[in-house]
């Protein structure tokens, strides 16, 4: 929920819903839904769809950094999991598609989700328990918000009012922590913290404060100084021949 800082203040639930951002909530709704009309086991699903590190790294199930986006907890019909991120998605995300367009909302959206999903992946790659939702992408489009509407007001539980650049603030404080104390509970900070890291590290790039390497003119550059062999198929050949659910 947020506030505008206006004289006459009013209150929106995010606004309107925007194409991109409808879409989204229908393919996970729809997901979760079929699912449990099929009365399909959850397990079958995360088992295939859901982000299991060992998988991605043993296996190359790369599609899993994508999947396990649209995955939600499906032990029960009331999924709160499912309702708190598509919330989530709605409240910030409008107006973020609002300002960017579908296209770069659409983009930015799936890249931190995978970015997310590769943390988790590196942090934990020869682990088989699974990760599912979209609370990665979620988290960078809280970060988007933020740094677009930095002094917009959130009703953090509908009650405390705080500025949105502090209230991204405090949630990447407190999944740090999470991520690095002892507790454990069955929610993945580290991708919330992907999320959260690839948003910031977005906005340094295009705000023009994070640079980097021109790799065509690197590669341009490696070529005139004869560094860069190229190999051709047949010779390529030739020398191999001879040579030796956690929830979030």
């Amino acid at each position: 929920m947020t506030q505008p800082l206006h004289a006459n203040v009013r209150f929106s639930l995010g606004g309107p819903l925007t194409p991109t951002v409808r879409l989204l909530i229908i393919i996970n709704v729809t997901i979760f839904l079929l699912i449990k009309i099929a009365a399909i086991h959850p397990n079958e699903v995360y088992n295939i769809l859901g982000l299991r590190p060992a998988l991605v790294t043993q296996q190359r199930t790369f599609w899993q950094l994508i999947t396990y986006l649209f995955l939600h907890d499906s032990t029960s019909w009331l999924s709160f999991h499912l309702i708190f991120n598509m919330l989530m998605l709605w409240w910030f995300g409008a107006d973020i598609e609002r300002a960017w367009g579908g296209k770069l909302f659409l983009r930015y959206y799936f890249l931190s989700g995978i970015a997310a999903g590769l943390l988790v992946v590196l942090t934990s790659w020869t682990s088989y328990n699974v990760t599912i939702g979209a609370s990665g992408a979620i988290m960078a489009l809280l970060l988007a918000f933020a740094m677009s509407y930095p002094n917009r007001i959130i009703l953090v539980m509908f009650v405390l009012p705080m500025k949105a650049k502090y209230l991204v603030l405090v949630i990447a404080l407190l999944e740090f922590f999470a991520t690095v104390g002892s507790q454990r509970d069955n929610i993945s900070h580290v991708a919330h913290l992907g999320g959260l890291l690839f948003g910031l590290l977005w906005f340094l790039y295009y705000s023009g404060r994070l640079q980097l390497p021109d790799l065509h003119k690197f590669m341009r550059h490696r070529r005139r100084r004869g560094r860069l062999r190229i190999v051709r198929p047949d010779q390529k050949k030739e020398e191999d021949e001879n040579s030796s659910p956690t929830f979030h």
